[in-house]
């Protein structure tokens, strides 16, 4: 064959680069191999280093290549080197680490070289991080923390981590924390009873954090702080003395499909950050609110939301939208609670609502196809309140509510097509001047159905029934056609 001799060149070509399958070393206390120290002075780059069964009590640098440790039925005590030294310091790259349980130590596993893999170990009592990140490309896999200062740290900037499968109990500051960090992803891990936050991240980008369950810690479940492209999402998160997602300075965060319950002390989602997306999440039992969103062009949709103390939903930030969510039970305040020009609020239900139900404010902002029913327990309180010039509200529909059904205060405001039935109060009241009912019917209310304290007030084919009232005014109307009743009917308003 012509080509042959250019085809067993390149084969010999591919050999020669590939590096060579190192040796193995086998440590056996009783061994001609008693240490593991001897067995890395003796190891080249590529070598497996095997540990029989047995307890070690060293501390060991690396700065070998590809170098493998593995074990079964193994301890690794770093006890000799006190609480300064790690068990494993690895400063060689593509390290591998597999089988082994290390107790004592610092920083049980210390990284300082690229592409390490811890897997299956496990970490105990030890002074510091059990595995101690400082370099880029690691992976930590299947490994079980039980009582560390930190379960994994990762510090220096380092690039490309995932800790993957593995789990922390009883750690004192955090589960998983970082200082700085880009590009990690934290999957499947399970966290719980902490003296701190489950998941702490600093600054940073592209943080991913998945599938990942964290229960009974004194801080926050998942803490992430001036982090930009952060994920956040499918986490279970119960039982946190402070809020269950902490997310401040981290424009762009997307928290989606947690779920969250039981935050004794603090918020179900906090954020703080514009641009900010939360979506399909639940958040049940948080002592404050169930998600607050403090930012600019934030995004509020398809959760579940219930039974919080404070405000179910709390926004303060200008051009937001909270689209299909679905609250109920504010057991001391409000339902949504919106601050922010141009605020859109469309297609959610809010019910059981101890005060107001729908509280927004704000410039030009709107509410399309929302519905309110069993709120406002107080009389004087409204199931929906709307505070802001160019104000819109279109197929908003109120039921069974102990208080006013709809109170608007701006001027220019719209009501297209809403319904109130059944109020404590008054159905619909109206501040302010050039503003419109249109298409809207009230009926069952035990004050009056339309209460108009504005001037100019435009009223045309709304439909007004079955209540003490249906009509009172102190202002003046402008438009005033198409509908059940007419001006001459109107009569004083009460003292509300």
């Amino acid at each position: 064959m012509r080509n042959a001799p250019a085809a067993l060149a390149a084969v010999l070509a591919f050999a020669l680069a590939a590096p060579a399958r190192g040796a193995t070393i086998t440590v056996r206390p009783d061994g001609p191999v008693a240490t593991i120290a001897a067995a890395v002075a003796a190891a080249q780059d590529g070598d497996r280093i095997v540990l029989s069964p047995g307890v070690y009590f060293e501390n060991v640098e690396v700065t070998q290549r590809r170098l493998t440790f593995l074990g079964r039925n193994v301890v690794w005590d770093g006890s000799p080197g006190g609480s300064a030294a790690p068990c494993l310091w690895i400063k060689g790259e593509d390290c591998k680490v597999q089988g082994i349980s290390f107790r004592q130590g610092a920083d049980q596993v210390l990284v300082d070289a690229p592409s390490a893999t811890i897997r299956r170990c496990t970490f105990r009592a030890g002074q510091g991080g059990g595995v101690t990140l400082r370099s880029s490309g690691a992976l930590v896999d299947r490994c079980l923390f039980l009582g560390p200062i930190t379960g994994v740290r990762i510090l220096d900037g380092a690039t490309g981590t995932t800790i993957r499968r593995c789990e922390v109990f009883h750690a004192v500051l955090a589960g998983i924390a970082s200082e700085s960090t880009f590009d990690l992803t934290v999957d499947r891990c399970t966290i719980a009873n902490v003296q701190g936050a489950g998941v702490s991240l600093g600054a940073g980008a592209g943080a991913t954090i998945r599938s990942t369950r964290v229960a009974y810690t004194t801080s926050h479940g998942i803490q992430v702080d001036s982090v930009t492209d952060a994920t956040i999402s499918r986490c279970t998160i119960d039982a946190t003395e402070g809020a269950g997602i902490d997310a401040r300075r981290c424009d762009g965060v997307l928290i989606e499909r947690n779920r969250i319950s039981d935050a004794t002390a603090d918020d179900g989602i906090y954020v703080q950050a514009d641009g900010a997306q939360v979506a399909g999440n639940r958040v049940t039992r948080a002592y404050e609110s169930g998600i607050v969103l403090t930012g600019a062009d934030g995004r509020i949709e398809g959760n579940t939301v219930a039974d919080t103390v404070a405000a179910l939903i709390h926004v303060r930030g200008s051009g937001c939208t909270l689209r299909a969510n679905r609250v109920a039970g504010a057991l001391g305040a409000i339902g949504i609670d919106c601050v922010g020009d141009g605020t859109v609020l469309e297609e959610t239900s809010v019910a059981d609502a101890l005060r107001e139900a729908v509280r927004v404010e704000g410039v030009g902002c709107a509410l399309r196809n929302v519905r309110v029913s069993a709120s406002s327990q107080y009389r004087f309180d409204a199931a929906v309140r709307a505070t802001g010039d160019g104000f819109t509200l279109t197929g908003v529909v109120v039921s069974d509510v102990a208080g006013d059904g709809i109170v608007v205060f701006g001027d220019g405001v719209t009501l297209s097509r809403c319904s109130v039935r059944v109020a404590g109060s008054d159905g619909i009241i109206v501040f302010g001047s050039g503003n419109t009912l249109d298409r809207c019917t009230v009926s069952t209310c035990d004050d009056a159905a339309l209460e108009n304290r504005g001037t100019g007030t435009n009223v045309t084919r709304c439909r007004l029934l079955d209540s003490l009232k249906l009509l009172a005014s102190d202002g003046t109307f402008g438009n005033f056609t198409g509908n059940n009743v007419s001006v001459d009917d109107a009569v004083a308003p009460g003292h509300d």
